[in-house]
C-alpha cells in the first residue's frame, strides 16, 4: 500500500495528512482554506475550539527540538485535545526496525 492511500478513506476522504504526494489540487486549496479558518482563533480571547475535545493527541518526534515541539503541543491545545504526556526517547530507545503503520494502530 503506498502512504497515499492510507491518508484516504474508501470514498477518498482524507483521513490522515501524512505527505502532500498523491493528493489533488483541490483537496490541497481546501486544507489550506479550512487552516485559514483557524487564524481568527488567536485573535479571540479564549483560544480555544472545540474540534479534538476528547481527543487523545500524541506526537513523537525523533530530532530533539524544542520549538517544534512546543508548536505542536500548542495546536493541539487550541483544538482541545487532552492534555499531551511527554515521554522522552531516544534514539537508543526506539528500534529503527520497528515500523508501524497507520492501519495497524487502529
Amino acid at each position: 500500500m503506498k502512504q497515499h492511500d492510507i491518508q484516504l478513506d474508501k470514498d477518498g476522504q482524507l483521513r490522515h495528512f501524512l505527505t502532500i504526494e498523491g493528493l489533488k489540487k483541490q483537496m490541497l486549496l481546501d486544507i489550506l482554506d479550512h487552516a485559514e479558518n483557524f487564524t481568527s482563533v488567536g485573535n479571540q480571547q479564549v483560544k480555544k475550539v472545540p474540534l479534538l475535545r476528547g481527543k487523545t493527541i500524541a506526537n513523537l518526534f525523533f530530532e530533539a527540538s524544542t520549538r517544534t515541539r512546543t508548536t505542536f503541543e500548542l495546536a493541539a491545545k487550541r483544538l482541545s485535545a487532552n492534555e499531551n504526556q511527554h515521554i522522552k526517547l531516544s534514539r537508543d530507545d526506539v528500534d529503527s526496525n520497528l515500523k508501524l503503520s497507520i492501519t495497524e494502530s487502529k
